[in-house]
C-alpha cells in the first residue's frame, strides 16, 4: 500500500520494512538442507518479515561408543553434521570442537 504523507508517497507495505535476520540452527546429527526441507511449511509464514539463514554445523558427525552402535542400527546418514562431539563418560565429559563451532557462527 502507498499513502501520501506530508506531500511524499510512503510505501506502508510489509516489504518496505527491513526483514529481521534469523539464524536457524539444525539439531545435532542433522544437516541444514534436510532441516530446511522439514521446516519449510512451518517457517513459510515468516518469509514476509524474516530473512532466514540456515547454518551448517562445522563438524562431520562421527558417532562414538554407544552412539556408534545405535547409529549403525538406525542408518544415520553420513552427511549429518554436529556442533561438537562429546565423550561418552559423564564423569569425564568433554565437548570436542565447541570452540570451532563458536568461531563458525561468528
Amino acid at each position: 500500500q502507498k499513502t501520501v504523507a506530508a506531500g511524499m508517497v510512503v510505501d506502508t507495505s510489509v516489504s518496505a520494512v527491513p526483514k529481521t535476520r534469523v539464524l536457524v540452527l539444525h539439531s545435532n546429527r542433522q544437516n541444514s538442507q534436510d532441516f530446511k526441507k522439514r521446516t519449510r511449511a512451518a517457517l513459510q509464514p515468516l518469509a514476509e518479515i524474516a530473512e532466514l539463514h540456515f547454518l551448517e554445523a562445522p563438524h562431520a558427525y562421527t558417532p562414538m561408543g554407544e552412539a556408534e552402535e545405535q547409529s549403525a542400527q538406525l542408518g544415520v546418514a553420513a552427511k549429518n553434521r554436529c556442533w561438537w562431539n562429546s565423550t561418552d563418560d559423564p564423569a569425564t565429559m568433554r565437548y570436542v570442537g565447541f570452540d570451532k563451532t563458536l568461531e563458525h557462527i561468528e
